[in-house]
């Protein structure tokens, strides 16, 4: 509701000429009404898109103002009437989810979830009240991953508007303990003490017999216990999110069980809707399946589980440790409780129940009727609720327990009051009776029963007198002794906690439980005719001290352990000792070994616990490696002792250690610091000393001519050194160990070394003399078989000259030389050498040429245009000349040719005219190529 108008409300305004006042008005709630905005998300394809996370992330909405979705299915629950909004969310991996809300200003809502699109949708599921209050909520499975989900929400009765909360969430994951091969185990109490576990999303075993009861439909898990020596155990449930719940136990293995009991309703807890089992007769050791599940499995979540052992029976507590008892006596005893019921109806007649069970039984001394009253108060001695039954008659002792029968019981009442009376008619001499007494209230106090009427009397003879006792308290996990006192000729057996028996009078050393506690043992004791009697000692076994688990303390070389801080020991006598020696002061220990205590409480019972003390001392071996030129020295350590993984500084980096045993240091003095695991450290000092590795030598001093070069070859010890030559000129190169050097003049060469930290230098001197220059002079060109003279010259005194080759040469030592005469056509090199007194040489070179001889004058030749023989021929390769003249002339010494440069081109014509053939007369004057002229004279006959 706003402002008193519904959604539902309509109003007309009706405007009269003059109304402008009604006008404004009606301007103003036309105003008012468009500011009730309806929601954003007030149809599916606006739905507000939800978050799905592990833990639930509210997301707060209204639907105030939200109007009803047409064209969408109508939700079949909540009362669904409009007004509804929307949200999706989008399927996770596993298709499971749960969709809930929390109550604002909106309390009673419903909730629908659609697949499908926003357009077309199709219900999947409806909710009215599963939430907190009579909120909705959903749990949906088998969704398709990746799907958007829609939800509608709603007032139930659409009669509401206001804001609530909405989440989306993922399943938690199931119990681990959904079969029974994955059961978790309890260990039992001596009393119910709940735990707390849960069946939300648990699957369901298909793989055991049905429990038959409590609506088993799934959603069981399982646990298991070891049965005690008792062979009896109480099965517990307890209330949380599951209210309603089954439980069954079974026997067998994991893998092949057989069904032992179902229960649905029979726990006290809460509202009586919680299984409760008793089960006794169970077989010691042997291992029982508790199944656990919801009635319906459709509330599934926490619940509470508890198994705990009942207390053994006392005296009486079962059939063949019946009491007798005398009519003639009234008997008062403390009541049983805690203790299950042993069977109902049947053999035990009216009783329903058989809880907290003592058995009496008598004979017959005198025949009559025997009327027996039984009356049970609490610890206050307020009257409660006694019940009991009767049967007989039996012949003997021993054939009454094995002879119970629903025919044979005679007497026998279960109704609430708190007096009763048992009959036994027209009894006769010899018979046996046996009576069980219960306590249904189970509450502590007093039972009285004595005869109250007849003329029959019971035998007074078969009682026996039997009294307990104890050498206790002891110390939890001591040793007591037992007594009892002496029936003749009687047998004894003792009973007591954990299943301890002994047929012995007066058992001793008796191990009793550690925990403290109140426990009773049991003796019976049984004459030859078979009569028995039983009594009880309660040991009260005291809490020893509980000094914890025992320790190891580890402390660094030169420091103290105290002991007396490793345990709490107060109000306790503690005495230590190592090796059995005692400690004279325990606070301040620096021995490794191990320390005992012993605390001993007021009670005198003690606890020992024992302190291993470890004395860590650090060592280690260090070297060092020594720093040079090229780089730092290293130290290294080795060898740690201590407790591991250890690590490492050097004083020059405080307080940063390394786990490398590897440091670079240059030359100088260290302090090394190992450090253990357990934080101890011990220090050395160590000095990293230096190594000159540079080394270098520039070769001895040397002379050369000047124009001459020579290798400045030097040494160095280091192949990663830098050179560097001072001065450059006339170098090389001066960065490289060895240049070439060739300067213009004496000059000292300065060989600087550098590696790393260290520079080195050496020197060599180049002593430049002044050189001598030779001239070989002009080449040669010789003609086979001539003779020429080699024309060398020499710039200054010199005192050797050497010709090379020496072929053809008439001295090889001295300027000119005559060469030849030399047939050997071709090129060849002539190399002279000189050396002057500071022993400078000089060479140069010239060429002799040799050509073959090559005039060859033909006296005849034919032009007669045959193309053979046509031209006078007089030299056969113009190679060895240098010009060629000719002169020839007829029989009267007419001049009919001239050539001043003949080229084997004369055809015997003069002016143009051949001449007639005849022989001619020829004069030619030959100059050779080394400029000799060489003169022949020869005739020379045309003929064609």
């Amino acid at each position: 509701m706003h402002s008193g108008i519904t959604k539902k409300s309509s109003l007309t305004f009706t405007l009269k000429a003059g109304g402008k006042q009604l006008l404004l008005m009606f301007i103003t709630l036309l105003t008012g009404f468009a500011a009730l905005a309806q929601p954003a998300n007030d149809n599916p394809c606006s739905a507000a898109v939800l978050p799905v996370s592990t833990a639930c992330v509210n997301t707060a909405s209204t639907n105030v103002n939200a109007t009803g979705t047409t064209g969408v299915p109508d939700p079949d629950c909540a009362d669904y009437n409009g007004a509804d909004v929307w949200f999706s969310f989008v399927v996770p991996a596993g298709g499971s989810v749960t969709i809930n809300t929390t109550a604002g200003t909106l309390t009673d809502a419903g909730m629908e979830a659609y697949s499908g699109t926003c357009n077309a949708l199709v219900p999947i599921e409806c909710d009215d009240d599963d939430g907190p209050g009579l909120m909705p909520k959903l749990v949906l499975t088998g969704l398709t991953p990746g799907n958007t989900i829609w939800v509608r929400l709603w007032a139930y009765g659409g009669d509401d508007e206001g804001t609530f909360s909405i989440c989306v969430t993922l399943p938690p994951p199931p119990p681990t303990n959904i079969s029974p091969c994955t059961a978790t185990e309890v260990i039992p109490g001596n009393t119910c003490s709940y735990t707390t576990y849960t069946n939300l999303n648990a699957p369901g075993f298909p793989g055991a017999p049905a429990p038959g009861c409590a609506g088993y439909s799934g959603g069981d898990v399982w646990f298991k216990v070891t049965v005690p020596c008792g062979g009896r155990l109480i099965f517990d449930t307890q209330e949380g999110d599951l209210t309603d719940g089954g439980m069954a136990i079974y026997s067998g293995t994991c893998g092949a069980l057989t069904l032992i009991e179902c229960s649905d309703d029979d726990s006290p807890n809460g509202g009586f809707l919680m299984p409760y089992i008793t089960a006794s007769n169970l077989t010691a050791g042997s291992t029982i399946w508790i199944r656990v599940w919801e009635y319906n499995n459709d509330n599934n979540g926490t619940f509470g589980l508890c198994v705990s052992i009942p207390p053994p029976p006392g005296p009486a507590g079962t059939c063949s440790t019946a009491l007798p008892f005398c009519t003639s006596n009234v008997y008062t005893f403390p009541n049983t409780t805690n203790q299950p019921s042993i069977g109902s109806n049947g053999i035990y007649g009216c009783l329903d129940e058989t809880p907290n069970p003592v058995w009496y039984y008598m004979q017959v001394q005198s025949p009559g009727d025997i009327t027996i009253g039984i009356s049970q108060v609490d610890l206050n001695g307020n009257l409660i609720d006694v019940d009991f039954a009767l049967w007989g008659p039996f012949p003997t002792l021993n054939a009454s327990c094995g002879g119970l029968s629903a025919a044979n019981n005679i007497s026998c009442s279960f109704s609430p009051d708190a007096e009763e009376t048992a009959q036994i008619n027209n009894a006769q001499i010899g018979e046996f009776y046996v009576m069980l007494l219960t306590n249904y209230e189970n509450e502590p106090g007093f039972i009285t029963f004595q005869q109250t009427g007849g003329t029959g009397t019971s035998n007074c003879d078969i009682i026996c007198t039997l009294t307990a006792a104890n050498s206790g308290p002891v110390c939890g996990g001591g040793t007591i002794n037992l007594t009892a006192s002496t029936v003749a000729n009687a047998t004894y057996l003792w009973t007591g906690p954990n299943c301890w028996s002994s047929t012995a009078q007066n058992p001793t050393n008796v191990p009793v439980p550690t925990a403290p506690g109140t426990y009773v043992y049991t003796v019976t004791a049984t004459t030859p005719s078979g009569t028995s009697c039983s009594a009880t000692t309660t040991v009260t076994v005291t809490a020893s001290p509980a000094l914890g688990a025992d320790k190891s303390v580890t402390a660094c070389a030169g420091t103290t352990v105290n002991l007396t801080t490793q345990f709490t020991t107060t109000n306790l006598t503690t005495a230590w000792t190592l090796n059995g020696v005692a400690i004279a002061n325990p606070a301040a220990v620096n021995v490794s070994g191990i320390y005992q205590l012993i605390g001993t409480n007021a009670g005198g019972c003690k606890d020992t616990a024992l302190v291993t003390v470890v004395i860590d001392t650090v060592n280690f071996v260090v070297a060092s490696v020594n720093a040079n030129c090229s780089g730092n020295g290293t130290i290294t350590v080795s060898a740690p002792g201590g407790i591991g993984p250890f690590t490492y500084n050097i004083n020059t980096n405080p307080g940063v250690f390394q786990a490398g045993t590897t440091f670079s240091a240059p030359q100088g003095s260290y302090t090394i610091i190992t450090k253990d695991a357990q934080g101890c450290t011990t220090s050395k000092p160590v000095t990293v000393a230096f190594t000159n590795d540079l080394s270098i030598a520039a070769p001895q001093d040397v002379v050369i001519c000047n124009g001459q070069s020579v290798t400045l070859t030097s040494t160095s010890t280091s192949s990663s050194a830098t050179y560097s030559w001072s001065p450059s000129a006339g170098l090389s190169s001066a960065t490289v160990l060895s240049p070439v050097a060739n300067p213009t003049r004496t000059t000292l060469y300065t060989l600087t070394a550098t590696l790393g930290s260290c520079t080195r230098t050496d020197d060599v001197l180049v002593t430049v003399n002044a050189g001598i220059n030779v001239n070989a002079g002009p080449d040669l060109v010789l003609v086979s078989g001539d003779k020429g003279q080699l024309q060398a010259s020499v710039d200054g005194p010199v005192s050797t000259i050497l010709w090379s080759p020496t072929t053809g040469l008439s001295a090889s030592n001295i300027l000119a030389p005559e060469i030849g005469p030399l047939t050997t056509a071709g090129t060849f090199p002539y190399t002279i050498t000189v050396r002057n007194a500071l022993g400078c040489t000089s060479s140069d070179q010239a060429l002799v040429t040799v050509v073959p001889y090559c005039i060859k004058v033909k006296n005849a030749f034919t032009p007669n245009g045959d193309g053979n023989n046509d031209l006078w021929q007089i030299y056969d390769d113009y190679g060895c000349l240098k010009n060629v003249t000719v002169h020839i002339f007829n029989r009267y010494g007419n001049k009919v040719y001239e050539s001043r440069d003949y080229r084997n081109n004369w055809d015997g014509r003069y002016k143009g005219k051949s001449l007639p053939d005849a022989t001619y007369y020829a004069v030619i004057d030959f100059t050779l190529i080394n400029g000799k002229l060489v003169t022949i004279k020869s005739d020379v006959t045309i003929l064609r």
